[in-house]
């Protein structure tokens, strides 16, 4: 597993994960990976509605998420890999935003649905 095309911004990171198949070098980039310096918390900002919209009349699942908490002396890191689609919620920024009218969405209620813990200090 390869992590590529890391961004800071001033409270979240996100990573796209590429795993490598070692047998036959393919390629899967389905996972993203959002950081937070926060304590886990249920809902969280996603990214351009378009693209999920593509993704989700083409017949594709949701792509799994590994959400890193990171706060104080502590971290969590969760693996939500089956969400649905009544988790997502659209909204568009204000004509007075840097990305005027841009439709974007956010994750909503994600401690309700099941997820992995995969590491926890």
């Amino acid at each position: 597993m390869t992590l590529v095309n890391s961004r800071k911004a001033s409270k979240v990171v996100r990573t796209q994960v590429v795993a490598v198949n070692k047998r036959t070098g393919e390629r899967c980039i389905n996972c993203s990976v959002k950081t937070f310096k926060s304590k886990p918390k249920g809902n969280f900002l996603g990214a351009g509605w378009e693209i999920m919209n593509k993704v989700l009349k083409s017949g594709y699942l949701i792509p799994s998420i590994f959400a890193n908490f990171k706060w104080e002396d502590h971290q969590e890191i969760r693996f939500y890999s089956f969400i649905p689609k009544i988790n997502l919620n659209k909204y568009q920024l204000s004509p007075e935003a840097r990305r005027a009218n841009y439709k974007m969405f956010r994750y909503v209620t994600m401690d309700k649905i099941p997820y992995f813990v995969v590491y926890k200090k």
